[in-house]
């Protein structure tokens, strides 16, 4: 009889952790790779009108100016309490134009502020072992605009292997009159963007303009709860390493999320390793019939990732009690390619979800095989 020692369970687990995706590890099968030209190029020529004509404001206040003497521009002193202090005692703000080093408490806007950040300017996460951190956090606040914020997380010196929760920038409660231009995040130990519940608040006119973001362990970005919520021309990169692992998520937080008017137009979604677009976990809305309104999703490219779009069950009434969700779903023109499971699935409805209707498949897609939708409208 063979004998099996405690160190071989300990090695054994340590290898299925590192396959599943956990911690820090990135998936034995994933290959971080770089954006095609193409799509880069795309993006550029889609940004819309506002993010290009962007006009600084004439009482703006240059941060460096916060800094110590003879402070550094190599990105490698911590520089929180200062930035922090010039953020907290002025609305109209400039960067240093050079990268600024912040720790995993990060940085707390304030209601009717303006960020602008320069060619060179960029933050910088300091190795965390925190499973939750915001690199800009924004709560209960309201007339925020940020133009061409460049971040970058810590996925690559982080302490730890626990947690998902370490965001590039949180749009969270009551916050309303959002803008974010320009954004380009990467390596964060959550999401790029997340929006969120705050005391059961929900963020109210949030606008996200032509943001790039890379190499983030959950998610591109994450919509959990909003009203009047727009991401356009978004190009999310490569994202991997705990789950989801999406570009873009519209998820309930908790059963008081809400999803009324949520539009998300020409996003490209490119090597990710699960799904480029998903909606899910709307079962635990049921019982409130208009938390639901209108969904859009507009020009979806997805390229490289398993499913180019999913769409999570709803139980039926035996099951899970509640009343039926009203509102709409609305998919046009989609684009998907080089799946390696399926290009579109819509679990079943039970009848009890949102309607759902796509428009512009591709009929080579239909006649793919990897096209699995139920009680959904094919216009």
């Amino acid at each position: 009889m063979i004998k099996t020692s405690s160190s071989f369970y300990i090695v054994f687990l340590t290898i299925f952790y590192v396959f599943a995706g956990g911690g820090s590890c990135v998936n034995a099968q994933f290959v971080v790779k770089k954006i095609p030209n193409k799509y880069k190029v795309q993006h550029t020529n889609q940004k819309t009108n506002s993010t290009n004509s962007m006009v600084m404001n004439k009482n703006v206040v240059d941060l460096t100016r916060y800094l110590p003497a003879n402070y550094s521009t190599s990105g490698e002193i911590d520089y929180t309490e200062q930035i922090q202090k010039g953020l907290s005692e002025n609305r109209n703000v400039k960067f240093p134009n050079f990268p600024i080093l912040i720790n995993d408490k990060g940085l707390t806007l304030s209601s009717n502020s303006n960020l602008y950040f320069g060619e060179n300017s960029k933050i910088i996460l300091k190795g965390s072992s925190k499973e939750r951190y915001e690199i800009l956090r924004m709560d209960n606040v309201q007339n925020i605009t940020i133009n061409n914020p460049v971040i970058e997380g810590d996925r690559n010196s982080h302490k730890g292997n626990t947690g998902e929760w370490g965001m590039g920038i949180a749009v969270r409660g009551g916050s309303k009159n959002i803008s974010i231009n320009n954004a380009q995040i990467s390596n964060c130990w959550g999401d790029g963007v997340y929006l969120g519940h705050l005391r059961n608040e929900a963020p109210v006119d949030v606008t996200i303009n032509s943001p790039i973001i890379d190499n983030c362990r959950r998610n591109g970005i994450s919509i959990t709860t909003g009203k009047d919520i727009t991401v356009v021309h978004a190009l999310i990169s490569n994202i991997h390493g705990t789950a989801p692992q999406s570009g873009i998520v519209i998820e309930p937080s908790n059963s008081k999320a809400v999803f009324h008017n949520i539009s998300v137009i020409n996003p490209i979604i490119y090597n990710v390793y699960e799904t480029g677009f998903k909606i899910a976990g709307f079962e635990k809305l049921l019982g409130n019939p208009n938390a639901v309104s209108n969904i859009t999703i507009a020009n979806p490219v997805t390229d490289l990732s398993q499913y180019g779009m999913f769409i999570g069950r709803i139980r039926d009434e035996k099951t899970v009690k509640g009343e039926s969700l009203k509102g709409k779903i609305q998919i046009d023109n989609p684009v998907w390619l080089n799946t390696s499971v399926n290009s579109f699935i819509i679990r079943k409805q039970s009848k009890r979800g949102p309607t759902i209707n796509v428009k512009g498949v591709k009929e080579s897609v239909k006649k793919s095989g990897k096209l699995e939708a139920k009680e959904v409208i094919l216009l």
